[in-house]
């Protein structure tokens, strides 16, 4: 019995050094990476611009998951001490609302996007004014605190606070409303962002489609054209410019579809966890977790305007 017991308790510490570590990792690339990006929204001139503030909002509420981390490691790792169930609280509290202010960044980034390449030029910049991206992010932060801080901490639904058995941060599974606290946070983080976000990427593939048919029969009828003299060569420039300009759009809009994918790859298993028996929901918890660290990651390999600034950065430095 002794023997099975202390075999027991190898493999959940080696469970808690791998969560634990895994966190420390996160916490430390995610940090300096969203940093990074929010630093070089404020020095390049390129980047500041209505397309990259919901995305700097996304860098922020990745910052402050980040931040947040060692404190999970504290828990995982350590001894249980009284303050414990307190940086819990505050570290859920903190998580649940970045998280959900993340889907909805992403969901106003599809949006945004779908307006940029669907409608002409003045309706954009009518709609996504400075006054307006204030309310609208002011409104994003005030709906996920709504949703995930309000309920346990001021309603009763649900409870946050510090697993003994596991030694994690995690909600109280025993307490009455627990799986109705889980369900809002899963009805809240899925079905609406994800409805908006997908007819958002759909709605623009379709017009990228249209466009390229479109684009194939102009370039058509400039060849002939031109071999008749009857050209134009002021139009030509135009043409050219107006389909650089798309072509560097679209390349924004399929590098913010990338950062929406991999969110729904690192929360899919965790929200699937929710609703089964899960023994790995430590594991899935971390794998949402490193979220947080990838965007970065993406916009430095794919994002056009912020792989030129993180250069430039490097370089200066």
């Amino acid at each position: 019995m002794n023997s099975l017991g202390a075999n027991a308790s190898a493999e959940f510490d080696i469970g808690a050094v791998i969560v634990g570590g895994g966190y420390a990792v996160i916490s430390v690339v995610g940090t300096a990476g969203n940093a990074l990006v929010i630093y070089a929204v404020v020095t390049s001139k390129e980047l500041q611009n209505s397309s990259t503030v919901f995305i700097t909002n996304l860098a922020a509420t990745d910052l402050m998951t980040c931040v947040v981390f060692p404190l999970l490691v504290v828990s995982r790792l350590a001894l249980y001490r009284p303050y414990q169930e307190t940086m819990c609280l505050v570290t859920l509290s903190v998580l649940h609302t970045t998280i959900l202010v993340s889907v909805f960044s992403l969901a106003s980034i599809a949006l945004n996007r779908l307006i940029m390449i669907l409608s002409p030029t003045r309706y954009y910049l009518t709609i996504f004014q400075r006054k307006g991206f204030a309310i609208w992010i002011a409104t994003l932060w005030v709906i996920a605190i709504s949703v995930a801080v309000l309920p346990p901490d001021v309603f009763g639904i649900g409870r946050l606070g510090y697993d003994h058995q596991f030694k994690v941060c995690r909600p109280d599974t025993s307490h009455e409303t627990s799986d109705l606290y889980d369900a809002l946070l899963i009805l809240v983080l899925y079905p609406v962002p994800l409805l908006i976000i997908l007819v958002s990427y759909i709605t623009i593939f379709v017009k990228v489609m249209r466009h390229n048919r479109r684009m194939k029969k102009q370039t058509t009828s400039l060849s002939m054209s031109s071999s008749s003299g009857s050209g134009s060569d002021w139009r030509d420039r135009s043409k050219k410019e107006n389909r650089r300009r798309f072509l560097v759009q679209l390349r924004i809009t399929k590098n913010m579809f990338y950062v929406f994918l991999a969110f729904v790859l690192c929360v899919t298993p965790h929200a699937i966890c929710n609703f089964t028996e899960c023994p790995l929901e430590a594991y899935t918890r971390m794998i949402v977790s490193t979220n947080s660290m990838l965007n970065p990651i993406i916009y430095g390999f794919n994002h056009p305007h912020f792989r030129a600034a993180f250069s430039e950065i490097f370089k200066r430095g």
